[in-house]
């Protein structure tokens, strides 16, 4: 049993690196002891305020040391903290919050008209915390008022490994988002497998993340690296020169770039200023699959790093890792598909449609156990799942190691055939006018759906949708080849860096 929240544990390893540089942003940095003492201080007004075990904790901000403490804060306390995406719409931001009864919520001031809409609709909790709100009804304290505050005294919560931690929403691309409920000792868990990995964590580790603190892989990641010892360093926004100034400053070891499109901006910026980062160790990247170019990329500028891809979900932090150094990298034989072996403790299962397990080199819909899963969905009353259900479609390959080949719900049935959406983009980025695709689906009065795909051309190349056709000619069945064409600048994207396919569909060329 993990009877240690991440607050308590943070609170110890603090107390032996006082002086270390713990977080880095972009108006300077804190050591460990600096984020203790802001982590009692919001503590230390919360529990004032009436949060304590069990008490939720909303948390609205970009990636900044507001969101690190509050998280560290609500923890300590035994709260459970509850991240909201902050690419959500008002109208998402109040679907999500509805029913969850946060006792306060945390916020920065970007988020303030947010907030404020909230609070005029009389949806925000008893406490505010944060700058630019008038909250009606609710107590505000201003963040100023935090700092003058009294440090939280007491000894930290130290709730069953079973109980809620966070609650910590999904990226919603099928729908509205699904609240998992995670564990105190989730997230310990999940650390305690990487606990070898040097490369990632330690007193030697610079991590370096733009992904947003409020989805699980970044948030995994600030906690795993502070709890081991290292600095993590932030950006609230993608800037490849940016990106790039970071890296030289601080001498990062490890870099989360997500989602991939990312790469080929921070390779161009990098090109212009002739700069080559050999301190990079991990160069991780997620968010979409990664072709054999821009894993030749990402040697360019980073050229002794391992190149990171994985598979994870909210409810189940990562499933399977894979690292590829640049000696072992063979663009004839690569898959941009797979997605590696199974983490230490992770264990996966393919089923059919029948819900039988199915052999190695069959697709099958993957089920996946682990430790640090979650406990269950809120408003469900089904908790302690055994086996949790991902809605991915993957294959293992002869040598354990497995592949993605899209989700269930990508499946396009059309005049009664099942097109995987991988197949088709597969053979479409395989096209040298095309830097990147996406297939989807569009109701058909014929074949109940049409097959289309969304293409960003490279360069000044504008291919035809007849030309994607002829090329598709003896490489995919006749049924699934494109019959509309789609040329965008780029594709969109969800929050967690994911082709977003539902906007897609309402795509029109913009090029």
């Amino acid at each position: 049993m993990v009877s240690q929240t991440i607050g308590s544990l943070f609170a110890r390893v603090a107390a032996e690196r006082e002086n270390k540089k713990a977080l880095v942003y972009e108006e300077g940095a804190r050591t460990f002891g600096q984020l203790l003492f802001h982590m009692k201080l919001m503590a230390g007004v919360l529990a004032r305020n009436g949060i304590g075990e069990g008490s939720r904790v909303a948390i609205l901000s970009e990636n900044n040391p507001l969101f690190v403490e509050a998280v560290l804060a609500a923890s300590y306390l035994g709260a459970v903290f509850v991240p909201l995406n902050t690419r959500w719409s008002l109208a998402e931001a109040r679907a999500a919050l509805d029913g969850v009864n946060c006792g306060a919520l945390i916020f920065s001031e970007t988020f303030a008209p947010t907030v404020q809409a909230l609070a005029d609709a009389g949806l925000c909790p008893p406490l505010l915390v944060g700058d630019g709100v008038s909250g009606g009804n609710c107590r505000v304290v201003a963040l100023e008022e935090v700092e003058r505050s009294r440090p939280y005294d007491g000894a930290p919560a130290k709730p069953s490994s079973k109980l809620p931690g966070a609650l910590l929403f999904t990226g919603g691309t099928t729908g509205k988002a699904k609240g998992a409920l995670l564990s105190h000792g989730s997230f310990v868990l999940d650390g305690a497998a990487d606990s070898k990995d040097h490369l990632l964590y330690g007193d030697s580790s610079v991590f370096f993340s733009v992904a947003p603190l409020a989805h699980r892989a970044a948030l995994s990641y600030l906690v795993k690296v502070l709890l081991s010892g290292g600095t993590f360093v932030m950006a609230s926004h993608f800037d490849a020169d940016g990106f790039l100034d970071i890296v030289e400053k601080e001498r990062v070891t490890a870099a989360f770039i997500i989602p991939a499109p990312f790469v080929r901006k921070v390779v161009d910026a990098a090109a212009r200023r002739g700069s080559v980062f050999p301190e990079v160790r991990v160069a991780m990247l997620g968010g979409s699959d990664v072709g054999a170019e821009e894993m030749s990329l990402v040697w360019e500028v980073f050229p002794n790093a391992l190149v990171q891809r994985g598979y994870s979900h909210t409810e189940n932090a990562a499933h399977t890792v894979e690292r590829v150094s640049k000696a072992d990298f063979d663009p004839c034989t690569f898959d941009r598909r797979r997605i590696g072996y199974p983490r230490l403790f992770t264990q996966l299962k393919l089923l059919d449609e029948e819900g039988r397990e199915v052999e190695p080199g069959v697709v099958g819909e993957a089920y996946a156990q682990s430790p640090w899963q979650m406990i269950g969905y809120e408003f469900e009353e089904e908790r302690c799942l055994d086996w949790i259900r991902t809605g991915d479609l993957l294959v293992e390959n002869p040598d354990g190691s497995y592949s993605f080949k899209g989700r269930v719900k990508e499946l396009i049935k059309s005049g009664g055939e099942l097109v995987f959406c991988s197949e088709v983009e597969d053979v479409v980025n395989q096209m040298p006018e095309v830097l990147c695709c996406a297939a989807f689906g569009k109701p058909d009065d014929v074949y109940g759906e049409r097959v289309c795909v969304a293409i960003v051309p490279r360069g000044e190349s504008r291919p035809t949708l007849e030309e994607v056709q002829a090329y598709c000619v003896g490489k995919i069945a006749g049924f699934k080849k494109p019959r509309e064409l789609v040329l965008l600048r780029e594709l969109p994207v969800t929050g967690a860096g994911k082709v977003n396919r539902r906007v897609l569909a309402c795509c029109e060329s913009n090029l």
